[in-house]
């Protein structure tokens, strides 16, 4: 299982749904099982924070065992987790990567890389694993933040999203250094969505597939995903709701000019510690 690192609002359901158009790679919804050390625990954690919704585990297992995401398959995928509560995720990752071989699984969940536990719980099935970390401008990813939260009816503070930004980096930059064993790949999303065939390419090289033509241009088309559109009433997100309302890449999208961090200075409420803190964050993944 090879992790995709990413704090959230990274433009991660658009960029691993490209990655998992490759025919050797596979990119399921959230799955979001390393939040405890069983599934039931999982579940547990899945009430006590309203974001984590498991709408993404659950379309997966419909999906790979059903071969569709209705409310009749995701009924049967949450009668047959709940059979597997005592399960560990490690169990599940086998599961599924029997089910999708010989194409290798890719793991893209933005909860994990804002709580340590679940990072060590996602090594010790993944490490020796080659890592793609991607990351966001702070400056676009806050933003994006505090338009998801009010689009659901809540309140983000400039500095709550600013500490997500931080310590999702921190922590990931930490796995990289600490628990991967691995080479690691920093993919900035503003580079992907500026030259999608030349940053793709790289991807497939560090991950050691094919980078043909054809190979390419699959993965240009994340709308082709079955993950690429809202699902079912019993589980309609496990991908970012916005980007699964128009889940074609759009080309030009990318920004004309790049923010600068001198803007973190101008986010009200900060305190100076944590903004120094990005500060120093955004140079390490290469922003200025």
């Amino acid at each position: 299982m090879i992790p995709v690192l990413t704090p959230p609002r990274s433009c991660s359901s658009l960029i691993t749904a490209m990655l998992g158009q490759h025919p050797n790679l596979y990119a399921p919804a959230e799955l979001e099982c390393f939040t405890g050390d069983t599934l039931g625990e999982c579940f547990a954690f899945a009430e006590r924070v309203p974001v984590v919704t498991l709408h993404g585990l659950l379309r997966t297992v419909a999906q790979l065992q059903g071969g569709a995401q209705t409310d009749a398959t995701i009924a049967v995928a949450q009668q047959w987790l709940e059979a597997r509560s005592h399960w560990r995720g490690a169990e599940l990752m086998a599961w599924i990567e029997t089910r999708i071989a010989p194409r290798r699984l890719l793991d893209k969940s933005p909860i994990h890389v804002l709580r340590w536990p679940c990072l060590q719980r996602l090594a010790a099935v993944c490490a020796g694993q080659p890592v793609v970390h991607l990351s966001r401008h702070p400056i676009s990813a806050v933003r994006s933040l505090i338009r998801a939260y009010s689009k659901m009816g809540q309140r983000l503070t400039a500095s709550e999203a600013l500490r997500t930004w931080s310590v999702g980096h921190r922590h990931c930059l930490r796995y990289r250094q600490d628990l991967a064993q691995a080479p690691s790949l920093l993919l900035r999303s503003e580079d992907l969505l500026a030259d999608p065939e030349g940053s793709l390419a790289r991807v497939c090289r560090h991950l050691a597939i094919t980078d043909h033509p054809t190979a390419i241009e699959a993965m240009l088309h994340p709308e082709r995903s079955p993950y690429a559109c809202l699902g079912p009433a019993m589980a309609p997100t496990g991908n970012d709701p916005h980007w699964m309302a128009s889940p074609t890449l759009r080309r030009g999208n990318a920004p004309s000019s790049e923010p600068s961090l001198k803007e973190l200075w101008d986010l009200p409420g900060v305190d100076p510690e944590l903004v120094m803190l990005a500060v120093q964050l955004g140079w390490q993944l290469g922003y200025s």
